[in-house]
């Protein structure tokens, strides 16, 4: 960095002259080399809380795939389509599939990774609720919901702190994303309008219900696209490799959104 030594430099050259410059250019040394200190401090900061939100994701991941008892393809292919989307080169690919089955086996690391997340990730709600949903979507990858899935992530969000009403609201969302999502309504003809199941399953992947008003869906849903903006979700430390979970989620609540706004008319 020269910004200080050249902005000093010149304050001091035009007040007294060569001296001036030689002590602005000294003071301007100062100033950039605090700066530079910064900019690294924050890099390093911010390369930290990505690798604890990477080990934490996977290990859950691997913890969560195997709750029921068995790991099923489904809950393999969503693992594996997690590390693709991420395009991790073949460190990164074997590091995370490393991490994910040990998180089939060691609880004290599972634990242990959850209370350093939640430490490194406190104030960032946006990070914690996708690192969430990436748990919630490995939960129901296999179509079913199993009673040992719920505890686990209910045991999950009780150690990040988080309300237990945030969880089940974040469940019911995204069990209905899931089904919204899959019934594509394929079999219609083109321009008939949605099946009610789809319509029900739209309302329920933005947080809202038919009777709410034009205006808190959208206020609903303008939220829910701000939660998962990759800027704000970069600036609170999730690697940018794991920003796709979050883009995967802005598109099945932007597709929600426009079959609701059609079908009422919204602006």
């Amino acid at each position: 960095m020269f910004i200080g030594k050249l902005f000093l430099g010149m304050i001091g050259y035009f007040f007294a002259g060569l001296p001036g410059l030689l002590v602005g250019l000294f003071l301007g040394h100062l100033f950039d080399s605090g700066a530079q200190k910064a900019v690294n401090q924050a890099a390093s900061e911010k390369g930290n809380l990505g690798s604890v939100f990477f080990e934490a994701t996977f290990l859950c991941m691997g913890r969560m795939a195997k709750a029921d008892g068995r790991v099923s393809p489904e809950e393999i292919r969503t693992a594996e389509e997690v590390i693709r989307r991420m395009g991790l080169n073949e460190q990164g690919r074997e590091e995370a599939i490393g991490i994910f089955r040990h998180g089939k086996d060691a609880e004290s690391a599972f634990e242990d990774s959850i209370d350093r997340l939640r430490a490194s990730f406190a104030s960032k709600p946006e990070a914690l609720g996708l690192f969430l949903e990436i748990q919630i979507n490995m939960a129901i990858a296999d179509g079913h919901l199993d009673i040992a899935e719920v505890q686990l992530l209910r045991t999950i969000g009780a150690r990040l702190g988080l309300p237990s009403g945030i969880l089940e609201s974040l469940l019911q969302r995204m069990q209905a994303e899931f089904e919204f999502t899959r019934d594509s309504d394929s079999g219609q003809e083109a321009g008939a309008p949605p099946s009610a199941h789809r319509l029900h399953a739209a309302y329920a992947t933005l947080g809202v219900s038919e009777e709410d008003n034009d205006a808190d869906i959208k206020k609903a849903y303008r939220r829910l696209m701000n939660q998962h903006h990759p800027d704000k979700l970069m600036a609170q430390g999730v690697p940018e490799d794991m920003l796709k979970a979050a883009t995967d989620r802005a598109r099945g609540i932007q597709e929600a959104w426009e079959l609701v706004r059609r079908e009422r008319g919204i602006r």
